[in-house]
This record gives structure tokens, sequence and C-alpha cells, in this order.
């Protein structure tokens, strides 16, 4: 399998592409208790822990990290004094070879929330060489990611992280050839250039109701009658493309998402994958 597909992003020009067996999960918060999926992820490290994480409030993950004896490194928003963005990723590197990542703040709190917890050496490198960076107090600026383009067994991951190798670029360039559907349920969207380029597809949304300001992009969806729904606690950062490709991570479309905090973005092309957003959208939507 690996040399087959070695030979398909040769002659496709993905040359820069690289190959890992492993694995990926996906759960969803608050149905999947992501709260007892990352302790236990946590409990299982046999030589490391490094994570950055916006906020850390769960009883239940703070034990598990305080029980471990392996080496632990850790990265706040809170440590980050003058700074005129946030350290809003939320990600943590396991042993240097699983990465867990997505919307979900380890604060215990029943929010509608999405984890990705990928075993791949490739994907667990760019993490580690981003929370250096952090960890150095290099905040909003570093190197550009160093594996762009990873294969999990055979789904191609894309990783980037912001502001560092432009995710808004990246994001407006899928949706720009979506063919077929969006999906997104999102907590906060204000970036009107995305949104412009949504109005001409077949877009099917739902946002955070605390989020609909007047910078918001919920007026100009409803004004122009795009399939658009609201609710409340409801904290993920998802697009999905032509039920084949999703994008989350930490990244909000927004100004300070894009230009000011330090974030991390997955694209996933899997439809098995892709298919398992859907529904819960669909199930989100009711």
């Amino acid at each position: 399998m690996k040399w087959l597909i070695l030979v398909i992003l040769l002659l496709n020009g993905c040359s820069s592409a690289v190959y890992d067996k492993g694995s990926i999960n996906i759960n969803f918060c608050p149905e999947d208790d992501c709260e007892s999926q990352v302790a236990k992820l946590i409990a299982s490290a046999n030589e490391s822990i490094d994570c950055a994480f916006y906020s850390l409030s769960s009883d239940k993950i703070i034990k598990a990290i305080e029980e471990s004896n392996v080496k632990k490194r850790f990265v706040f928003n809170k440590e980050i004094k003058y700074h005129k963005g946030l350290m809003h990723n939320k990600f943590c590197i396991i042993d240097e070879s699983i990465v867990f990542t997505g919307s979900y703040n380890p604060n215990g709190l029943n929010y509608k929330n999405n984890i990705v917890i990928i075993e791949s050496e490739h994907l667990a490198k760019n993490y580690l060489d981003e929370f250096n960076e952090l960890y150095d107090y290099k905040f909003s600026k570093g190197a550009k990611v160093k594996y762009s383009k990873v294969y999990v067994d055979d789904v191609l991951i894309e990783n980037y992280f912001c502001p560092d190798d432009k995710c808004d670029e990246k994001v407006k360039e899928i949706l720009a050839a979506s063919e077929e559907s969006v999906y997104f349920f999102i907590f906060s969207f204000t970036n009107h250039e995305i949104a412009n380029i949504l109005l001409s597809k077949n877009v099917h949304g739902l946002l955070e109701s605390a989020q609909n300001s007047k910078w918001s992009v919920y007026p100009l969806f409803k004004d122009l009658d795009v399939e658009l729904y609201t609710k409340g606690v409801m904290h993920n950062k998802v697009f999905v493309i032509d039920n084949k490709t999703v994008i989350t991570g930490s990244w909000n479309p927004t100004k300070n998402g894009s230009e000011n905090n330090d974030e991390n973005l997955l694209i996933i092309h899997s439809e098995e994958i892709a298919m398992k957003y859907v529904e819960k959208f669909l199930e989100y939507s009711q």
C-alpha cells in the first residue's frame, strides 16, 4: 500500500507528502465524553506529554496529568501577558507520536465540540515543532509547517498553523473549489471574504447564537436566505466540503483567528470521516 500511495503522490505532483502507518479517531463532545477521552489519552503516555491549552480546569484531566510520571510540559494562554492575540490552541502530543487536537478546551463544560486523535509521527513532529516555539515564547510567528501533507494510512491530512501558514488562504482555496455542498458549524464567523465565497455555493450553516453580533456573517447569510441555524454552547470550528473533506481545529474564521492568534488547522480528506461530521451537523440542526 505504501509504495502505491507514493506513486500516486508523485504522479499528482505531491512529492512533498509523507506517509505514516497510524490511526484517526473522531470524537464529538459532550456525547462521546471528551473529558474522559483526553484524560485516558494523557494517562496512556509512556514517555512525554506536551500540551498547548487555551485553558485547563477539568478536574479529571488535571488528575490524570498529576498522576502521570512522564516528562510533562505545558503552555497556557494566561502565560502570554503582552501579546495582541490569544494562544488559542487545544492540542497535546503524547510520546511524540500521537496528537490530540480540535475545538475542545479541557474545562469539563458540556459545550458542543470535536476532538481528533491521530497516531502519526510526522503530524506529531509538526505539533511538537509548534509547541517548542510556544514554549520558547514565540507567539504568532515562527517557521512554516514542515510536513504540510501527511498520509495516515490512506487518508490525506493537511496540517497548518496560524498565522504562520496563512490558514484563511488555505480554507478559501478549498471552499472556492467546492462543487456540491458546504456544511459548517462554527463558534465565531466574522470573515466576510470567506462568507462571500460561500454565497455562490450550496451552503448549510450552524452558528453559536451568542456570537451573532454586528460583526458576524449571520445578518449577511440571513438576508440572502442561506440555510442557517443557530445553537447555544456550540463551540466547533468545522467546514465539510462536498461530503469528502473536513476542516477542523482551533481556528475560527475571524480576523484574530487568521492574523493575531496562535491556532492550528487540519484538513482531512476522507469521505468516511466527512460523513460523520455531516451526520453531526444534521443532528445539531434539528
